[in-house]
């Protein structure tokens, strides 16, 4: 199937779109489900092989690891909960909260993919999906976003093109050395796109312009 092939070298460039996969296990009937899921297994095995050895997996490990409890940029949900965790967690509050905000994505999208309408279209269940993962990252740079907005041009929802005209305000913080990020910007950054996303998400009757 193009579409299990297309999804699958895209994880091969970039790991982000395996979160796509709970949205995809309600995608078709079961029939075409099987299709599709074992030409996804087959060429995942294929484009992510290298992984497979031992010490480049434990490389790639060690490097998530990292990136998960050691970088913060331009967080949402991080940043608030940083701020309350502050008053029991004196020391390397991200080695905590990273990877619990990695728990709760997961969680977040597998809840999601399967509580979504039916009457949803795939375009717009990327697009949610993506927010559920953005807002639980703890570094957000301008171009992690592309994914999301590229999706949301295939449904009729504005808020992820408002995110990408205020998310480089987020380099302000280099203005200063060493960078320092401004409470201001954030939620100049965050308040509108998620006020301007709830409403379209759960007032705003979205269409699709076109069917996946």
């Amino acid at each position: 199937m193009l579409s299990a092939g297309l999804w699958t070298f895209a994880i091969g460039i970039k790991l982000v779109p395996a979160i796509l996969g709970a949205v995809w296990l309600r995608a078709y009937h079961p029939i075409k489900q099987k299709v599709f899921w074992i030409t996804a297994a087959f060429l995942s095995f294929l484009v992510l092989f290298p992984l497979f050895q031992k010490e480049v997996f434990f490389n790639f490990y060690q490097s998530f690891r990292l990136y998960q409890s050691s970088f913060e940029f331009n967080a949402s949900i991080y940043y608030f909960l940083r701020f309350i965790s502050s008053f029991w967690l004196d020391y390397n509050p991200i080695g905590t909260l990273g990877p619990i905000l990695s728990i709760l994505a997961i969680m977040g999208l597998v809840v999601f993919a399967w509580l979504k309408p039916k009457s949803m279209d795939l375009a717009t269940a990327f697009v949610v999906t993506y927010v559920i993962y953005l807002l639980m990252q703890t570094t957000i740079h301008p171009w992690y976003i592309i994914p999301l907005f590229g999706s949301s041009l295939l449904t009729r929802m504005n808020s992820p093109l408002l995110w990408t005209y205020v998310i480089f305000l987020s380099y302000s913080a280099y203005a200063t050395d060493p960078a320092q990020e401004s409470t201001v910007i954030l939620l100049v950054q965050y308040l509108p796109f998620l006020i301007f996303a709830t409403w379209e998400f759960f007032i705003k009757p979205t269409r699709t312009i076109t069917t996946l």
